[in-house]
């Protein structure tokens, strides 16, 4: 039989095996937790009031709680359930289908992985993000919004026809971008890939390199236009999705 019933006890039972059981069974995947510095750059911590299951038992955090280590690049946090203690890891976590949930190997087969994953260079702790309790196979994509910045799209005039922002990623995790402009009075918001007015050619587009994105209009396009030549001006936004 490949399905279970545990919780086969009634009312004046004293199977209390079978109440444990079925207790265990419902957290199994809980995972309660937060991060203190999440909207900044600094080092985190695990927060307190953070709940969590590890390996069928469970855990609380009761004061914000150092993580040790000093990682680099794409970085996880795993918990070591014998010390009691978090650490940064850059090694790629592996699903548990029997803990559901992500945790080690090779010796941390017990360690659990906070569903969390960071940038890290140096001291600078960036996009720090969310990854889910689950896998299907598939590569989990995460998202990531970036701003486009200071752009005069006015090329006939004062403006230039292209420019590159960097995507602080690494290009072989990047699966797809869409670019959005917004004019100099932020109430048209359009892709940069948008046909021309006469349905002949585009008016811009987009594409990855090595360390950045690069954004490009077409001469006398809709976008090389007065309405699009403000500086000291966010000129729009860039979202990515890419591989965990």
């Amino acid at each position: 039989m490949t399905v279970s019933l545990v919780s086969d006890y009634a009312i004046g039972d004293a199977n209390l095996n079978n109440l444990m059981n079925s207790t265990d069974a419902q957290r199994k995947s809980v995972h309660d937790v937060s991060l203190t510095e999440w909207d900044t750059t600094t080092e985190p911590e695990v927060a307190a009031g953070s709940v969590f299951n590890n390996n069928g038992a469970l855990y609380q955090v009761n004061t914000d709680t150092s993580i040790s280590g000093s990682p680099t690049g794409k970085t996880y946090i795993i918990f070591d359930p014998d010390a009691l203690t978090f650490s940064f890891t850059n090694t790629d976590p592996t699903w548990a289908d029997d803990k559901q949930g992500f945790y080690g190997t090779a010796g941390t087969e017990n360690h659990r992985y906070l569903l969390f994953a960071m940038d890290v260079d140096g001291s600078t702790y960036d996009n720090k993000r969310f990854f889910p309790n689950r896998t299907d196979g598939n590569d989990i994509l995460q998202e990531k919004v970036v701003d486009i910045g200071d752009w005069d799209m006015y090329a006939a005039v004062s403006g230039s026809l292209s420019v590159s922002i960097a995507h602080g990623l690494t290009t072989s995790d990047i699966r797809s971008i869409s670019s959005f402009i917004r004019n100099d009075f932020g109430v048209v918001i359009k892709n940069i890939i948008k046909p021309s007015t006469d349905m002949l050619a585009f008016d811009g587009g987009d594409q990855v390199n090595a360390d950045n994105i690069d954004l490009f209009i077409r001469s006398g396009g809709g976008f090389d236009h007065p309405d699009y030549d403000s500086t000291s001006y966010n000129r729009g936004w860039i979202t990515i999705k890419y591989k965990n």
